[in-house]
């Protein structure tokens, strides 16, 4: 028997405990993490930075969202 296989059955059991319970402990769900792992794993980073452009693009789809809503009512403005 090969030592690292000895050493593989005492940490994989432990690794995959604690993948296990890092989400419960977060109280977030399993895939949410994996997601963020994955995500990380690609760019360095779990959430990307708003710029400029995102937030003004945010701005101009409420103000659509707003005028939608008040073409649905008539122009009336609640």
């Amino acid at each position: 028997m090969r030592p690292s296989s000895t050493t593989g059955r005492h940490v994989r059991p432990t690794l995959r405990r604690a993948s296990e319970d890092a989400p419960r402990s977060l109280r977030i769900n399993d895939k949410t993490l994996n997601d963020w792992i994955i995500k990380h794993s690609k760019t360095g980073r779990v959430t990307q930075a708003r710029t400029e452009v995102h937030k003004q693009l945010d701005a101009v789809n409420r103000r659509i969202h707003e005028l939608e809503s008040e073409n649905r009512f008539g122009g009336l403005a609640f």
